[in-house]
């Protein structure tokens, strides 16, 4: 059973997402178990990456997420924008049918779309 969301309970919610904390306290609550060297770079890394896509990041070097994995490497490979992603000009990657804040279609238009082919094909045939 879940809280019941008061205005007190979503007030203090909101406030501990919009703590700031430092560097070492976000890799310490994400509980990297890594040798000290790629702990520094990942340490690097953090510092370099707006506090909107730490916890992102943090998830996908953890190896907890292949979601935020695939978020944070495209957003990093665009300078951090989120637009960027979605307009990505990169179908050559490997990633790109996965990136991540553009629309999917669904498996009803998949197959609305795959019974008009199959029918302009069979049209087609008959002539």
């Amino acid at each position: 059973m879940t809280p019941e969301l008061t205005p007190e309970r979503l007030a203090a919610m909101r406030a501990g997402r919009s703590a700031v904390k430092s560097i070492a306290e976000l890799i310490a609550k994400a509980n990297l178990n890594r040798p000290e060297a790629e702990m520094a770079k990942i340490a690097k890394r953090l510092e370099d990456t707006p506090e909107t896509m730490r916890r992102t990041y943090l998830r996908a070097v953890s190896g907890r997420s292949m979601a935020a994995g695939i978020k944070a490497f495209c957003a990093e490979c665009v300078g951090w924008v989120r637009e960027e992603v979605r307009l990505c000009t990169a179908p050559a990657c490997p990633l790109y049918a996965y990136r991540p804040y553009t629309e999917r279609a669904t498996a009803e238009t998949d197959e609305a779309e795959s019974d008009e082919e199959g029918k302009a094909n069979h049209d087609a045939a008959a002539t």
